[in-house]
């Protein structure tokens, strides 16, 4: 079976950010599985309203529920407390491409529209994350995913039982790729592609990570290269900035946002540390009691004067620390 890179890569963001218990790719269903009548009601009813509706009636063309369903292959699952994340990931070099722009909207919403008819089926009991992920998208084509993205989440969000997620250029690179890199570096585990490949490449000290920061092979490094390796590596990489840039990060103790959100639930209590350019430190006791499952766990942080201010004030790190 074949797995690209980009499946393995969203695989490890679901272990080792998302915190999912149970991850799996090419994920496919079967036709030995029932759909009890309750949920079937609740399935044909959302078909029927995709079907309908002004922007996507044409997604599922002349397809029925049951060919929908039949056909369904999802490129990552991943399966956590009450949550089942579907993840669908291209990685098209010259950027996402199915046809034209208006084309590949469809093709995106059809991946999309199908997994949540999948999780209803499937999953009834459960909420969903349906991710798009993309570390190249051209910005017409962004333009206009991201505005029908604001559809889906407007016109099927269930009551905030489902939230369609769309990651794509640098914002993959943030939110994906190098946290996934930092969280899982030490893990021993290389059962999956992408991790083996990053530990390949830090075998021979190519990585070098920096809190939330990741470099490649420092110039001092490069000597034994051609001169035109040289010059690819220098025109594309930037070194890591030493010095205070303005750029504040968030870390979590445990490492994982996801687990750190578990816990978080669980004992309504944390250390906050926030770090100023100055080696000062502030040190206090966050009392949760109002986090709940939907609360946005950094907009919390950054909903606070100490993170508004962080230009002013020097703030580099706000460190979050489980008590």
């Amino acid at each position: 079976m074949k797995i690209e890179m980009g499946e393995s890569l969203m695989q490890s963001y679901l272990k080792y950010e998302k915190g999912s218990l149970i991850t799996q790719t090419n994920w496919k269903t079967s036709s030995s599985w029932t759909i009890e009548n309750d949920s079937y009601e609740k399935v044909e009813y959302v078909f029927n309203k995709i079907q309908t509706h002004k922007d996507f009636s044409d997604v599922f063309k002349k397809s029925s529920l049951e060919q929908v369903l039949k056909q369904a292959e999802i490129d990552v699952v991943g399966i956590d407390k009450g949550k089942v994340y579907f993840v669908e990931v291209a990685f098209h070099e010259n950027g996402l491409q199915y046809g034209g722009r208006l084309e590949t909207k469809d093709r995106v919403c059809k991946k999309l529209l199908r997994a949540y008819l999948i999780g209803l089926s499937y999953f009834p009991e459960y909420s969903y994350e349906i991710i798009f992920a993309s570390p190249k998208v051209n910005k017409a084509t962004d333009d206009t995913i991201r505005d029908y993205f604001f559809v889906l989440n407007s016109d099927f969000s269930d009551d905030e039982k489902v939230k369609f997620e769309y990651i794509a250029n640098d914002e993959f690179k943030k939110k994906v790729l190098i946290p996934t890199l930092i969280s899982s570096s030490a893990d021993a585990d290389t059962s999956e592609l992408f991790l083996r490949s990053a530990k390949l490449l830090d075998i021979f000290n190519l990585l070098k990570f920096d809190d939330d920061t990741l470099s490649f092979l420092p110039v001092s490094d490069i000597s034994e290269l051609s001169d035109a390796s040289k010059e690819t590596l220098q025109n594309s990489v930037s070194p890591t900035p030493q010095n205070y840039t303005g750029n504040t990060v968030i870390e979590f103790r445990p490492a994982s946002e996801g687990q750190f959100r578990r816990l978080l639930l669980l004992k309504k209590c944390a250390r906050r540390t926030w770090v100023y350019k100055d080696g000062k430190t502030r040190t206090e006791v966050w009392d949760a009691h109002n986090f709940t499952e939907s609360s946005n766990l950094k907009g919390n942080i950054q909903s606070t004067n100490h993170w508004r201010s962080r230009k002013e004030t020097g703030l580099v790190k706000v460190i979050l620390e489980i008590l």
